[in-house]
């Protein structure tokens, strides 16, 4: 029924959010991975908003920055751990 989005999909991206209109469900967008499993609920009200693309704006192009000297990799003497926000 109405409200199970977040029970079928098992995503921590829908929320229940309470308002001056009763309990509501809102897709938190920062965490949302658009995998669109919470469209296996039995939502109603979900819709997609489709934004056409821009038009092509005339304008200054962007200026070119400035040169970077050249990095010796000579100086790195430790391990480095990097981490990569996505799915997967």
């Amino acid at each position: 029924g109405c409200g199970d989005c977040g029970v079928k999909s098992n995503c921590l991206s829908v929320q229940p959010v309470d308002t001056e209109f009763g309990r509501k469900t809102r897709i938190d967008q920062t965490s949302c991975n658009t995998d669109y499993s919470c469209l296996d609920g039995d939502e109603r009200g979900a819709v997609t908003v489709e934004v056409r693309p821009e038009k092509k704006r005339r304008g200054r192009t962007a200026p070119t920055p400035p040169a970077l000297p050249d990095l010796s990799t000579e100086s790195v003497t430790a391990t480095h751990n990097v981490f990569f926000a996505g799915i997967g």
